[in-house]
């Protein structure tokens, strides 16, 4: 079950991520929830870099881990097509998220976001014939609704259908990546990675470009403050790229579904880094919790904890 744990270290990495986003879109460092995405598909492109450090932990003893270019080829019609779709089904995702995180609270929006996530990719695999033990599907239960009691649904109508959308998009999206590497996962990963930035490209231009024409012009940012906001997104995109790297590989060798739900335990680590800082940061950039919200934080750790707990329960 070594996918499981690079899961469980993937998603431990984007709960730090995750806050460094709710900051980044409400504090403006990007300048919208759309031109946000746009910046982490193009820096998507960045992560090839990402087959340079392949020599390099195979040499510490760690191969396998991160993508190879040996084998790399041109790609069929069908690894096109699936890297486009996916590339389309993140950009749409990212978009939704960072709208309902510029709405709201990161520990309200994005248990919806990854427990809608979790049940789409399980109704798609389900659906197509694939078969989970009963620990994993009762596993995969408890943590989705372990997830969801993370959030307190403190959101509007609008806020609610970015986060399912999202959500709904996300778990197409881990479904699609199964696919796409079980033909190659070397050739998967770069081709996908490209297509983010293709998809970002387009959107850009028929999109963003079309839109900030018949706006009004919002206010220039000093070089500066252009400069402070690039830099925290690549540095959050790096992080992140870590952690996508490790959740791929769960994706490869395991259960999509199983993946998807395994995010619930990004929400644990929130937890920690909530109670750690909730407190000592702006209610607008951190997470902060009542005497009345630990008893439901409480069950849903339980929740969450049990349903791992199931994960590794041989049959």
């Amino acid at each position: 079950m070594s996918w499981v744990l690079l899961a469980i270290a993937g998603y431990g990495i984007n709960a730090v991520v995750s806050l460094l986003d709710r900051f980044m879109v409400t504090a403006k460092k990007v300048p919208n929830p759309f031109m946000y995405a746009f910046y982490v598909c193009i820096l998507s492109a960045g992560s090839i870099l990402a087959f340079a450090a392949d020599p390099l932990f195979e040499l510490i003893g760690i191969p396998n881990l991160f993508p190879s270019w040996k084998g790399i080829g041109v790609p069929d019609f069908g690894t096109i097509a699936l890297s486009l779709v996916v590339g389309a089904t993140v950009f749409l995702g990212l978009y939704m998220m960072y709208e309902s995180l510029r709405r709201k609270h990161a520990s309200d929006v994005v248990p919806v976001i990854t427990s809608v996530a979790a049940v789409t990719a399980l109704a798609t695999e389900l659906s197509v014939g694939r078969v989970l033990a009963d620990s994993m599907l009762i596993g995969v239960v408890l943590i989705v609704l372990g997830t969801l009691l993370i959030s307190h649904f403190r959101f509007d109508r609008i806020t609610r259908a970015f986060a399912v959308g999202s959500g709904i998009a996300f778990g197409l999206q881990t479904v699609l990546l199964s696919y796409l590497f079980e033909r190659d996962f070397d050739g998967g990963f770069l081709w996908s990675r490209l297509s983010l930035a293709l998809v970002a490209l387009v959107a850009y231009a028929f999109v963003i470009l079309p839109y900030r024409k018949v706006t009004k012009k919002p206010r220039i940012a000093t070089r500066k403050e252009h400069a402070r906001g690039i830099a925290w997104v690549i540095a959050n995109k790096v992080l992140a790229g870590f952690g996508a790297i490790l959740i791929f590989r769960a994706i490869e060798q395991g259960s999509p579904s199983v993946v998807q739900a395994l995010s619930g335990f990004q929400f644990l680590a929130l937890l920690v880094l909530g109670f750690a800082f909730g407190n000592k940061t702006p209610a607008e950039y951190g997470e902060e919790y009542t005497r009345d919200e630990i008893a439901q934080k409480v069950i849903a750790v339980l929740l969450i904890t049990a349903g791992m707990a199931f994960l590794f329960i041989p049959l």
